[in-house]
């Protein structure tokens, strides 16, 4: 289950080409062996969630995902011995073209963010927070399973007219939905989504879940950030 929380309840090479930039409403953090890098403001607060990552059967190249309601019971974990990967989203501002996104990232990204928060007694995404840049480099042998990221704050950046704007633009004026988007599947549904539809998911009673994050309630719309 995908859960919005505080900044505070985070766990956990040189500079190449820009990023950013794209008409999605999703930021992928893209990499390259010389560094791409990402300026970034967050907006509100972080989601987490757990999800698993398994190899496609009909692609080795490509990866399925399917998020967890429960990383310690879960039929994958029970029956593949897989561990869920703690990850983390939040809206942002891309930067590169102005637009409200949603950004996915490591552990590691968010961490570092939780520590200027620390740092500096302010809000990420509130109106104290600051522009953040995200170099993403990927080892020269190309695995990107060791892929770096490198978070730095640049600086303190109070909300402008075109922050406002952009939030206006886009979900009917409201941040995107983050529990909504990154819901988790359901106990029968989810050993289909991973593995192939020729995989039967284990029944009976799969375990309801607690919130595997402490959740803390986030901003929804312009007006709670004071626009």
């Amino acid at each position: 289950m995908s859960k919005l929380i505080g900044w505070g309840d985070v766990d956990n090479g040189p500079k190449g080409k820009k990023g950013g930039g794209t008409d999605s409403k999703y930021l992928k953090l893209s990499g390259s062996i010389q560094g791409t890098s990402f300026r970034i403001r967050p907006v509100g607060d972080p989601c987490a969630f757990y999800a698993y990552y398994v190899a496609s059967p009909d692609d080795p190249k490509r990866f399925n995902r399917a998020i967890t309601e429960d990383p310690q019971n879960c039929v994958i974990a029970q029956k593949y011995n897989i561990e869920a990967k703690l990850r983390y989203a939040t809206n942002v501002i891309d930067r590169a073209d102005g637009k409200l996104k949603i950004m996915e990232a490591p552990a590691s990204v968010f961490e570092a963010i939780k520590m200027w928060a620390k740092a500096a007694g302010q809000e990420p995404g509130g109106k104290g927070g600051a522009d953040f840049e995200i170099t993403v480099k990927i080892p020269a042998n190309g695995d990107k399973k060791r892929t770096e990221y490198k978070t730095t704050p640049i600086i303190q950046t109070p909300w402008t007219d075109e922050d406002r704007e952009a939030v206006k633009m886009v979900n009917d004026g409201k941040l995107w939905d983050l529990e909504k988007e990154f819901a988790s599947t359901p106990q029968a549904e989810i050993e289909a989504k991973l593995f192939g539809p020729k995989k039967t998911a284990a029944t009976g009673n799969a375990p309801a879940a607690p919130a595997a994050v402490a959740a803390k309630a986030g901003p929804a719309s312009a007006n709670d950030f004071g626009f």
